[in-house]
């Protein structure tokens, strides 16, 4: 694991002699496994040397075997073995966070510092591949623990502390500092019932992530091209610091949304300012009823003008863009803020309601269109499937449709199949561990065993329920029904073996 460079020999040290390393990356040690370490080592002694360095005339640091060292003085051992090698700082480090880097047992967060020192370390130099090949973690594995490294303090301390899954870990360290905060705090819901707070599923905090802090830049109304902007973050295109320019950590996510929610305000800001400059007359406007008034500058509330309909001009109509409140902020708009306006009158609004309620409309029949479109085109689908299916069903078949109806469950009740499938979710290594084990099940599953799961997944929903269920139930007249069946395939047993 390391290159030695020096002498190493094995010898019997008195525990007084030894003291932990205060570079050791391992800093959690479980106290019940600690106490069975050492009930071991009474009855075994220490089977595994602690390797350990000469700090000073008979003084020594231990460099790897924190556990053992820790367990031996539970268990009251007066000396120990160890193997005692000469190494610098730079090479002890290096075998500590090796060590500490590879063990099963170690929390993926010390793996991360591990891996992040490692990188950091100026002799010997290394890179992910490096790592990957000292290791023998894969490349991936290595990037998705490096970016648990960049937790921010709160987030790392509730991790550590086991409050919530290093599946919750990777999609709160892939954002940006003041984004982490905002997706802890959404990372647990207080239970009403006892007022402590849990932590939500990976998925649904995934989900949370997804609607309240990708802002889309598709939707922006700046030019996302634009280098000028704001010079210091330069253009939306070419940032780092959006979805897309990190397609490995959100594979989920289609869009392009930007994860910098300051930067993509302050473009917002610039936008607005550019356009005050450049379009004489603008007009500053808020869609609430009254305005913070902190720019110094006139911007007209709600009731001071009506928004013109592209298809009802108005003469006294200007151009004016949205600063404040409500609304889509740096949008430009006409508007008529003429009280005595012939065409409007007084501002009441009911031609800005109207077309917005045309909008809508519009917007419904646009979708209700393409849903219509959508809907033909799978029957389609869906009648030719039935057209062309066997009249008996293979392995394969039921596979498919096992794997077809797991994506279909909701959070709670992906939660419930992964416990009574015995896959611990709340121990997965990455988001999507839970589904990558559920699949390899579903994979290696035989037919009978396909056949069941079908059944257990059309009635998890009744069966993870937490009401009583009525007799209509399909649960309750399936369980009926399968026990009926089985006393029928017992009674006709019993005749045909009195029969012989």
């Amino acid at each position: 694991m390391f290159q030695q460079n020096s002498t190493a020999d094995f010898r019997t040290l008195a525990i007084d002699q030894l003291r932990e390393s205060p570079t050791n990356p391992r800093r959690t040690f479980d106290e019940s496994k600690l106490q069975e370490l050492a009930q071991s080592i009474r009855s075994q002694g220490v089977l595994v040397p602690l390797i350990v360095r000469p700090t000073a005339p008979e003084s020594f640091e231990v460099v790897a075997g924190a556990r053992r060292f820790r367990a031996a003085q539970r268990a009251e051992l007066f000396a120990v073995p160890v193997r005692v090698v000469e190494l610098t700082d730079s090479e002890a480090l290096t075998l500590q966070l090796v060590e500490n880097a590879i063990r099963a047992d170690v929390h993926p967060y010390e793996e991360a510092m591990a891996y992040a020192a490692l990188l950091q370390s100026s002799e010997p130099r290394y890179d992910v591949a490096s790592l990957a090949l000292k290791t023998g973690r894969s490349v991936n594995h290595i990037h998705g623990r490096l970016r648990m490294a960049e937790l921010i303090p709160a987030a790392a301390e509730a991790f550590q502390a086991d409050r919530f899954t290093a599946g919750h870990a990777a999609l709160i360290a892939r954002l940006p500092p003041e984004q982490q905060e905002q997706a802890l705090d959404a990372a647990f819901r207080e239970d009403w019932r006892t007022k402590e707070k849990h932590a939500v599923s990976v998925r649904e905090l995934s989900q949370w992530i997804r609607e309240n802090l990708m802002l889309s830049l598709a939707n922006a109304v700046f030019d996302r091209e634009d280098a000028e902007l704001v010079p210091a973050a330069g253009s939306c295109v070419t940032c780092a610091k959006r979805t897309g320019a990190n397609a490995f950590l959100f594979d989920d996510d289609p869009q392009d949304d930007c994860l910098d929610g300051k930067c993509f305000h302050s473009k917002l800001t610039a936008h607005i300012a550019r356009q005050k400059q450049n379009v004489e007359g603008l007009v500053q406007i808020t869609r609430a009823c009254y305005s913070d008034g902190k720019s110094g500058e006139k911007v007209l509330t709600q009731s001071e003008y009506t928004i013109v309909p592209p298809n009802k001009p108005c003469p006294n109509g200007t151009s004016a863009i949205v600063v404040e409140g409500p609304g889509k902020r740096g949008e430009v708009v006409q508007i008529c803020a003429d009280p005595e306006c012939e065409v409007h009158g007084k501002p009441d609004h009911r031609a800005e309601q109207e077309a917005a309620a045309k909008a809508r409309q519009d917007e419904w029949d646009r979708r209700e269109r393409l849903a219509k479109k959508n809907r033909a085109n799978n029957r389609r689908l869906l009648d030719s499937v039935l057209k062309n299916a066997p009249a008996s069903l293979t392995r394969d078949d039921y596979r498919l449709l096992v794997l077809a109806s797991i994506e279909r469950l909701d959070c709670d009740d992906w939660e419930a199949i992964t416990e009574r499938h015995g896959i611990q979710t709340d121990e997965s290594s990455e988001p999507d561990a839970a589904r990558f084990e559920l699949n390899k099940k579903v994979q290696k599953a035989t037919e009978s065993q396909l056949i069941r799961m079908l059944i257990e997944i059309a009635l998890l929903p009744s069966g993870n329920s937490d009401e009583e269920l009525p007799p209509t139930d399909i649960l309750v007249t399936t369980a009926a029904r399968y026990a009926d069946r089985s006393k029928t395939t017992r009674k006709s047993a019993a005749q045909k073996r009195g029969a012989a």
